[in-house]
This record gives C-alpha cells, structure tokens and sequence, in this order.
C-alpha cells in the first residue's frame, strides 16, 4: 500500500505545473517555427509564382517580334520582313498600314482571314484568363485544351507563314539558306517555344493547385483535345466484365471479340501510317533533269520501271553538301523511325516501354514528322508541280500545308493509340503515360525541392 502511494507521488512529482508549463511553451514555439516556415514557403512560392507568370507573359509577347509579315509598302514590293522590322517603319509612317492593310486580305486570302479568326480566338483566350485568374481556369475555351491562348498563337503565325511563302522574305544573313525555308524555321522555333511555356505553366500549375490540376490536366488535352470515350460506355464493359467472371463462356468470347478488335485497330493504324505519307512531296532531279518536287505517289508511278531514276535521285539528294542539314535529317529520323519500329515489334506481345519509348510514348510517330518535314525542306528549294493549282496564287504554302496534314493524322493515330492501349492495359498504362511524354519528353519539377517543401508543410 505505501509502495503503491510512493509510486503515485513520483507520477505527481513528474507532473509538476512548471514542468507542463515548459512543455507547453516548447510546443507552442516549435508550432510557432512551422508556422512561420508555413508564411515564409506560402510567400516564397506566390513571388515565384508572380515570377514565372510575368516572365511567360514577356516571352509570350517577345516571341512574335520575330514571326515574318506580309507588306507591299515599304519598297511596293511584295515581299515579308520580321515585325520588329515591320513596327519600325510603322512608327516613322503610320499611314502604311492602310496600304498593307488592303494587300494583307487581297493577297493573303485565304490565309489572312484564318490568321485574323486565330488572332481574335487568341485574344479571347487571353481576355477570359484575366477575368479568372484568381482560380484555377476550366471553364470557356480551357474546358477544350489546357492551353488554348498558346494554340490560337500558334496558328495566327502559322497562316501567317504561309502568307510569307507567297511573298520574297527580306532577311540580313547569308542566301545559303532558302528564303522559304528561313521563315519555316522561324514559324517551328515559335511552336517549340510555346510548348515549352506551355510546359512550364503545367509545372507552375501542379505545384500550385495539386490534386485539383492533377485532375484537370488528366480530363482535357494539353494543346490537342483529348480523346475520351463516354464514361456510361466504360461502366457498360466494366459490368460486362464481372458478368463474363461468372459466366465462363460469355467471358470468353468477349476476350475473342476484345483480341479481334485489337488487331483490327493495330492493322488500321499501321495501314494509315503507311498511307499517309503518298501524298508527302518530295525532291527529285532526274525524271525531267530539273530540280522539282512532287508527290510521293506520282515519283512511284514515274518511277516505277525505272530502279536507276531511284538511286541517282538519293545519292543526287541524300549525299550532297547542297542540301544540308535537311537531307541528314531525312536518313537520321528515317533509321530512327525503323529502329522505333522494329523494337516494337521484338516487344509487342508486352507494354512498350524501354528502348526509344522511354523518352517519348509514340517515337515511330515523331520520327516519320520530322522526316517528312526534312523532306519539305529540301522542297522548298525545288520547284513544286501542283497540278490544278498553278492558275491560283498557291505555290510553296500548299507544301508546308502537306505537312501540317500529315503531322496532324500523325497525331490523332497516336491518340487513337493511346487510347486502345490504355483498354487493353489498364493501370500500367495510365503510369507509363504519367510518367512519359506523348511526342514532347516531359518537363518535371526538382524532387528534391518537392520533398523540401513537403518536409516544412508536415
């Protein structure tokens, strides 16, 4: 009995109210430091935040002073220059622009009427994001894309190129390089610029909204809308699936029918890769011993009894100094684009995910656009047969719109791609494409600064 009263006496002694008073305080000190951590985090990241706005939004607007525009009043000649260039002899002579103004819609049609609709849709796009800044912005033309603001840009200077094609490009370095060529070049290190930005704005994003943008970035493309089927048609298959559990036969049969349609999707997109490509043009110099480009389709036809027309044209073309960098591009995305093939096909009977598709979720796709844009390039310094169109003002625009075609069913194969893998797969697949970038590498946060962060949240 005295032992158990010594014993609650100790308790009593260690219980002391200036014990409990210097724990408190502690406490309170330590809950004071992480929260001070907390103010200090949460102001840091919105500085950066207001950092990372303002300098996208310079870039945004830096980007464009170097896109080529159509004018005729300078030297009343029809001819494009950058628009630093163009803004320069503007504040001098304000009054040109009624004159540019008329031949921009006379000459540039039907471009220019495109370019104005994409600058208007960009403008918009723009105007809606400042009325809802203070949230993350999912409703109006951001319930279609993540980006669209980058996408009407995009677009604007695309038709906008394809004016400049019409027109002599004016520029101040060596005529090695094609005119048309300069200004294609010009118009893709925009693009790829504005997918970086674009890039950096999900980044951005994720960090600031987090579970909330996760959402949101896996429901709506990024610069292309995504191809979703109707969630009523998925829980339709899941129900059909528990059934076949149970019902052995029906299940499979399903799994027949689900193997057949497989195979018959691969078979399509396999065809339609292939035939996409006849319409591509490209350069010869032997048929008519004159430099030209034709399509794809036509060089087969012409050439088809003729193995030698075939082997003078690549060694004229893909091994001659002239048409460098373009034709090295060709043989290089070409390889490529047969090694992506191949190891897809060593590997099919398992999801993809070593070898080139560690970097990108659909290579073969990449490596056939970036050929056939080599292609174009080299082109571009040939003289295209156009067939119907030689009466109409169209001429080396109608060859980069070849190309904007075929990237763009490149594209919408991938997805189509995307999503029967993502059927027959599942959850690997949904982590493989979190993890990997569709035809861009992914650009992802330091994680070490994520575990810092999460570290003096916690």
């Amino acid at each position: 009995m005295y032992l158990f009263v010594f014993k609650f006496n100790v308790r009593k002694v260690h219980l002391n109210p200036f014990y409990i008073k210097i724990i408190h305080s502690s406490c309170e000190i330590k809950m004071n430091l992480k929260l001070e951590n907390k103010e200090e985090l949460s102001s840091l990241q919105r500085f950066k935040h207001l950092i990372g706005n303002l300098a996208s939004s310079i870039s945004a607007t830096i980007i464009p002073l170097f896109q080529f525009i159509p004018c005729a009043s300078i030297w009343f000649g029809i001819m494009s220059i950058p628009l630093f260039g163009y803004l320069i002899y503007f504040f001098s002579y304000p009054s040109m622009i009624l004159y540019d103004f008329k031949f921009f819609f006379g000459y540039g049609y039907p471009w220019s009427i495109l370019a104005l609709f994409a600058g208007i849709f960009a403008l918009y796009c723009f105007i809606y994001q400042l009325f809802h800044r203070k949230k993350l912005i999912k409703g109006g033309p951001y319930k279609i894309i993540r980006h669209p603001q980058y996408l009407g840009l995009i677009i604007m200077t695309f038709f906008l190129t394809m004016i400049c094609l019409r027109t002599y490009p004016v520029y101040a370095f060596s005529t090695y390089l094609n005119r048309h060529i300069y200004i294609v070049i010009i118009w893709i290190i925009e693009t790829i610029a504005y997918v970086i930005l674009a890039k950096i704005e999900d980044i951005s994003l994720s960090k600031r909204y987090g579970k909330e943008f996760e959402n949101y970035k896996n429901s709506v493309g990024f610069m292309f809308p995504s191809l979703n089927f109707d969630q009523t048609h998925n829980s339709k298959i899941k129900k059909k699936s528990k059934t076949n559990v149970k019902l052995g036969e029906t299940g499979k049969k399903s799994s027949i029918i689900q193997k057949f349609k497989n195979a018959l999707l691969q078979f399509y997109t396999s065809i339609s890769a292939v035939i996409i490509p006849i319409f591509q043009y490209i350069p010869t110099a032997s048929i008519w011993l004159g430099f030209m480009s034709m399509p794809l389709i036509l060089y087969f036809l012409s050439d088809f009894f003729c193995f030698r027309v075939f082997i003078s044209d690549f060694v004229i073309i893909y091994f001659h100094f002239r048409y460098l960098p373009w034709n090295l591009l060709v043989l290089l995305a070409g390889n490529f684009t047969l090694y992506s093939f191949i190891y897809q096909l060593i590997y099919r009977k398992d999801l993809t995910k070593g070898g080139p598709y560690k970097i990108v979720r659909h290579p073969q796709y990449l490596g056939l656009i970036i050929m056939i844009f080599g292609l174009t390039m080299i082109s571009l310094k040939a003289y295209p047969i156009l067939f119907f169109l030689e009466e109409t003002n169209i001429s080396y625009d109608f060859l980069v719109l070849i190309w904007i075609i075929e990237t763009i069913a490149y594209v919408i194969l991938a997805k189509i791609e995307d999503i029967s893998l993502s059927k027959r797969y599942g959850k690997e697949f949904e982590n493989y494409k979190n993890s990997v970038g569709f035809m861009f590498p992914l650009l992802k946060p330091n994680r070490e600064d994520k575990n810092k962060t999460i570290e003096l949240l916690s």
